[in-house]
């Protein structure tokens, strides 16, 4: 199957428990965002994909995903299509007050 590359830009905790900030990851052709998102859970391990995605598999509350520059709804990532040298950001929002 064919295969496209996507970079894949962390933020906050995620580059922490990842301990990377950026990520380059092959991935089969029309793969969706959430693709791509549960591929990333599962390779950092048991702490990243906790912090990610709650315990049905959605990204958790206080994630933002902006690909190619522009913000995805968590109810759109199984919905938008990767395309070649796509570009994913994932940010924990800062909470405070």
């Amino acid at each position: 199957m064919d295969t496209i590359e996507v970079r894949i830009k962390l933020f906050g905790f995620l580059a922490h428990l990842s301990e990377q900030t950026e990520v380059d990851m092959q991935v089969e052709t029309g793969s969706t965002v959430a693709d791509v998102i549960h591929q990333l859970a599962g390779q950092f391990g048991p702490s990243f994909r906790q912090a990610l995605l709650d315990w049905h598999g959605d990204l958790q509350g206080g994630i933002e995903v902006v690909l190619n520059q522009r913000q995805i709804s968590a109810r759109r990532l199984s919905k938008i299509s990767l395309q070649t040298d796509s570009v994913l950001v994932i940010l924990p929002l800062v909470g405070g007050g």
